[in-house]
């Protein structure tokens, strides 16, 4: 880990060009983990339902759900 006179964090990347760089894949470990964007706006999670990723555009308003069998829903979580 690296992190720069300009305050950037490099987990895996020793010339961070942003905020947080990594090189290398992420690993979200939570029972529902979530990445959300903005303090509370948009975030993509798997909205408690196993192998589902769902995007919302805020805290309530899912937009699209990826199912595990392929399927994919756009204004309709069904």
């Amino acid at each position: 880990m690296r992190i720069t006179s300009g305050g950037n964090v490099g987990i895996g990347n020793t010339n961070p060009g942003s905020k947080l760089a990594v090189g290398g894949n992420i690993t979200l470990s939570a029972s529902h983990p979530k990445i959300v964007f903005n303090a509370g706006g948009s975030r993509i999670t798997n909205n408690n339902i196993s192998n589902t990723l769902s995007f919302f555009s805020d805290t309530s308003n899912e937009r699209m759900r990826i199912r595990s069998n392929g399927n994919v829903m756009i204004g309709n979580s069904a």
